[in-house]
């Protein structure tokens, strides 16, 4: 079962519809979790499964296949460090209630390491404290992921701002899987992909 994560800013632009549109033809995710689509809350439901077919646009929840089951949380998180601060409340509350493999994706607006940005000002410790936190205290795990390092860029500045976690029973169950950091195509992010039937080969 295929999933993407994706934040594609200004969905309600023809063009960007008619893109997002092939770029679901071309993938054929199960489910797909699209952030910040900036479609209006009472249309954006009915607009985007028009767009992606059969897809599943989740928020929560578990997801359950004939060989597999797992529980699913989407993410966006606030631009502000002060805002975020309910994301890693609500994500800890999620991590500590769910016992079977969990994996969480999505922008998160925030990067964990250093070297998660290149150009721009130095990284502060403040930036990544409430992230690693967050890690510490729920033991999380960052999945390792092929493909581009940073997912965001405005073209000078680039971070790594989309992860894919999942909890250690995930692990346990599925540790060959990787995810996959897509090319962005008409985004400012790229696309994060799992596949917990599939292992992306790499080196």
């Amino acid at each position: 079962m295929k999933c993407i994560a994706w934040n594609v800013r200004g969905l309600n632009k023809v063009n960007k519809k008619v893109e997002f549109r092939n770029f679901c033809r071309r993938n054929k995710a199960a489910i797909l979790v699209v952030l910040e689509h900036k479609i209006k809350e009472g249309k954006a439901g009915k607009i985007i499964q028009k767009m992606v077919g059969n897809s599943q646009a989740i928020h929560h929840g578990y997801v359950t296949t004939q060989s597999s089951r797992f529980y699913l949380t989407r993410v966006y998180g606030m631009h502000t460090i002060a805002d975020r601060k309910h994301l890693w409340t609500g994500l800890t509350q999620v991590t500590n209630a769910v016992t079977e493999p969990l994996v969480i994706v999505g922008d998160f607006n925030s990067i964990l390491h250093g070297d998660d940005r290149f150009g721009g000002n130095a990284v502060m410790d403040g930036e990544v404290q409430d992230f690693k936190k967050f890690i510490e205290t729920t033991s999380m795990i960052g999945m390792r992921c092929l493909g581009r390092i940073y997912t965001w860029t405005n073209g000078h500045i680039h971070r790594k701002i989309d992860w894919i976690l999942t909890n250690a029973t995930w692990v346990h169950k599925w540790e060959h899987i990787q995810g996959l950091i897509m090319e962005p195509l008409f985004s400012d992010h790229c696309a994060d992909r799992l596949d917990p039937n599939k292992c992306y080969l790499g080196t």
